[in-house]
């Protein structure tokens, strides 16, 4: 076809959002939670180096499923988080005797590092001839 370079522009990063309920059987299950969400806000920031003058980049994350809905579930490659929200009360008013939150809503978004190619997802899903992909 010569007008191939009319339809395609190019290929960008792709963006996902993952969302949870997390409610916690305990205080001390509240209290980890707690402690996980602190790791993550700290490690998705910058760190400064050189006094100040620069700055490290932010931890990368890798998300992947195991079980047997994987194979249902999208690829997702590494990333770096663009949003982080943590509602400590999820929706709820359910609180322990320390008025440390029973639920939380987590919801993560990111943004892969790498360009997926077709390379790369015939080696995760084999190489596509048994199925008809619709596009």
């Amino acid at each position: 076809n010569p007008h191939t370079n009319l339809i395609f522009n190019g290929v960008g990063l792709k963006r996902h959002t993952l969302s949870w309920r997390l409610s916690a059987r305990s205080q001390q299950e509240s209290d980890t939670l707690n402690e996980l969400f602190r790791t993550i806000k700290m490690r998705i920031h910058p760190q400064e180096s050189f006094s100040g003058y620069a700055l490290d980049y932010p931890d990368t994350i890798h998300v992947s499923f195991t079980g047997g809905s994987q194979k249902y579930l999208p690829l997702m490659r590494k990333g770096m988080v663009s949003s982080f929200e943590a509602n400590m009360s999820g929706g709820d008013v359910a609180l322990y005797s320390s008025l440390a939150p029973v639920t939380y809503d987590l919801t993560i978004s990111f943004q892969e590092i790498d360009i997926v190619t077709r390379d790369v997802l015939e080696e995760a899903y084999g190489d596509g001839e048994s199925t008809e992909i619709i596009t």
